[in-house]
């Protein structure tokens, strides 16, 4: 049996921004319904933070979610456990978006506290967002902050959360929303986001997963949309008509950063920005001074903030503090500042 795993939707993310809408749009339209109606799937298990805010739904997001997303499960059966963003309380699941818009439906089924399913021949644990209880299962689903496994691509959690010791030995796979780069070891995977929802989440692959219920093995369904672009800029020997060749169409309704290696002419970089932005981007932003900076090439392999930070600590040569123990203070003071973040999003 093959049961369709998604973690980390965040509908209304971005302050309920229309252009991301659209990138869960074209997800679900071109790539999750497709895949699901080409392999006969028909349970979907949903691993939490399924909107982005805890305490408001925009009347918008709702009715476009409902369009490419809540209508099309009609059909399917789906179990949805509440994340860290569902809920309205920080320390109680009496009150969350999962149970709010989709408790009504008799197809879907909502977990606010531990319990077990049998899906075909295999029992599923199902345990939400900040419950340490976890009942014996076959496979467990669940929103976990674990230690030693990445957060963002190459940033691992090295210290916050509970260990996966326990869970790697108690259950033949556990699946988990919560960290949005995809990522595994053993027996444990994180699913990942199907979007990009933020810089952060920029350098790994987007999707969803599915899980065969026989072999416990994980297919990754790639997301082929982007929603965040860099671009090394550098002019040397090239004339205005080579640096606007381009596919600049690609970068319409997206994230972009120009990063400047070199700049010999600013007249022919003002056009190159002006033709980026002509194409209408979600967002531009220009670094320069970049000369240091390894690009794969002009359009892909960007770095998050962390990796950056990481890479610049990397590169210090007369400090006498230990380098990985830098890192691992400045990843929680950067974590802990976007963390405020969010939670101030939502008052």
């Amino acid at each position: 049996m093959q049961v369709a795993i998604l973690a980390d939707t965040h509908f209304g993310c971005r302050s309920d921004s229309e252009v991301f809408l659209n990138q869960h749009r074209k997800f679900f339209e071109q790539v999750f319904f497709q895949e699901l109606s080409k392999r006969d799937i028909r349970t979907v298990i949903h691993l939490g933070d399924l909107f982005d805010k805890s305490r408001s739904i925009n009347t918008k997001v709702l009715h476009e979610t409902n369009s490419f997303f809540f209508s099309k499960l009609k059909h399917l059966d789906m179990y949805v456990i509440p994340g860290n963003h569902d809920s309205y309380f920080r320390d109680s699941l009496s009150v969350t978006t999962v149970s709010e818009v989709l408790g009504n439906f008799d197809n879907v089924y909502v977990y606010d506290s531990p319990e077990v399913e049998k899906i075909g021949n295999t029992s599923f644990a199902f345990v939400p967002w900040g419950i340490n209880e976890f009942p014996e299962a076959d496979v467990l689903c669940a929103h976990l902050e674990l230690i030693g496994f990445e957060m963002y691509n190459g940033v691992k959690n090295l210290d916050k959360g509970l260990s996966s010791i326990d869970f790697a030995k108690k259950y033949k796979k556990v699946l988990s929303g919560h960290y949005h780069h995809p990522s595994s070891k053993g027996n444990i995977n994180y699913i990942g986001a199907p979007i990009e929802i933020t810089w952060s989440d920029y350098g790994g692959p987007r999707g969803f997963q599915i899980l065969d219920t026989e072999s416990m093995s994980l297919t990754h369904i790639k997301n082929p949309h982007r929603m965040f672009r860099k671009i090394s800029y550098d002019d040397t020997d090239k004339t205005l008509e080579q640096i606007l060749t381009g596919k600049f169409s690609i970068l319409k309704d997206i994230c972009v950063k120009v990063y400047v290696k070199s700049c010999s002419d600013r007249y022919i970089l003002s056009q190159f920005l002006k033709k980026i932005e002509d194409e209408g981007p979600y967002s531009l932003s220009v670094v320069e001074g970049a000369n240091d900076i390894i690009f794969e090439d002009t359009i892909d392999g960007d770095q998050n903030t962390l990796s950056s930070i990481h890479e610049y600590i990397d590169g210090l040569e007369s400090i006498e503090v230990d380098k990985e123990e830098l890192k691992g203070f400045m990843s929680d003071l950067y974590l802990e500042a976007e963390r405020e973040s969010v939670l101030n999003q939502d008052v």
